[in-house]
């Protein structure tokens, strides 16, 4: 049985599955939907969550009023450097107040351009894929057309769909926001890449989920 993510689950994939199916049944266009639950290891910042974390024990260690051995000092700050690291690494609020927005952003692209490769979206007949990707921790979501596409349908149009999603997905549930984003793009990329009569699905409908 596959693995389920509590927020990728079965039925949010299928009703995404759905969407893609009827907004592709219209045109030639392929897309293909890729949900990631973070963009990239962060490493660095579980690290500077434990050597704060370290800080205020230390600190809290020499201004209180009991006296501790010198070696117990050390392993105190170790513990608290270690469960720092791995409380800030879980929790996800605190690892995107100690994350910088530029950089969540920058890890999103990164991620979503290295995803157009392997998704093989520029491999269609006539360039008609569109990469949907979209990563959880960061919260962001990310359209990448292929030329034939991009010909058509100006690259303006698709940050406006990633601007109707994060709104979407503010006030309403990511499902809803995923499947509305999908089907709105339906009409523009049934006029841009009309559907052609030896038409055949070249790249697979089932969303990719990365965990």
């Amino acid at each position: 049985m596959p693995r389920e993510h509590p927020v990728f689950t079965q039925q949010l994939l299928k009703k995404v599955e759905t969407a893609v199916e009827s907004a592709e049944s219209g045109s030639g266009a392929e897309i293909v939907v890729v949900l990631a639950r973070e963009s990239g290891p962060y490493r660095d910042v579980s690290l500077t969550g434990g050597a704060l974390t370290a800080w205020i024990a230390l600190g809290a260690i020499l201004h209180s009023s009991w006296n501790f051995h010198v070696d117990l000092v050390l392993i105190y700050v170790t513990l608290a450097f270690a469960f720092g690291t791995l409380i800030t690494g879980r929790v996800c609020p605190l690892k995107r107040l100690l994350s910088r927005q530029r950089r969540r952003s920058q890890q999103v692209m990164e991620r979503a351009k290295l995803c157009f490769h392997e998704e093989t979206i520029s491999g269609t007949r006539d360039r008609t894929g569109l990469l949907l990707y979209y990563s959880r921790f960061e919260r962001e979501l990310v359209l990448l057309p292929d030329l034939g596409v991009l010909t058509h349908v100006p690259m303006a149009r698709f940050h406006e769909a990633t601007q109707q999603f994060r709104k979407r997905s503010v006030s309403g549930s990511l499902e809803e926001a995923l499947v509305d984003t999908i089907e709105s793009l339906g009409p523009c990329l049934e006029k841009a890449c009309p559907r052609r009569e030896d038409d055949t699905n070249e790249l697979h409908n089932r969303p990719r989920v990365i965990l």
